[in-house]
């Protein structure tokens, strides 16, 4: 059973969710990882399945700052940021502007 929460509803003390914020974004996109353990594998695809964006983080990690290089490369329109760690596989749209 998998439980993905955007954003986090009920008690979220024992809740495992992403946050990624601004959305829309343009220079940067922060993402904020809740109770995700193990390594947090990240990819950013584009609508036509292509992988524009993939990054490794080691455990522990509880926030992600894209910038720079990596986004300023994408163009504007809609994305699927995808993370998966051991836990949890979560899925979210994002829109770059």
């Amino acid at each position: 059973l998998l439980t993905v929460l955007f954003p986090p509803t009920g008690n979220t003390t024992d809740s495992v969710y992403i946050l990624p914020a601004p959305n829309p974004f343009h220079n940067y996109l922060q993402i904020k990882l809740v109770n995700v353990k193990g390594v947090l594998d990240l990819n950013i695809y584009n609508l036509d399945g292509q992988i524009m964006l993939h990054k490794n983080y080691p455990s522990g990690t509880t926030e992600i700052m894209l910038e720079g290089g990596d986004i300023h490369s994408l163009s504007a329109g809609l994305y699927l940021l995808k993370t998966e760690s051991s836990q949890r596989l979560f899925l979210k749209k994002v829109v770059k502007y």
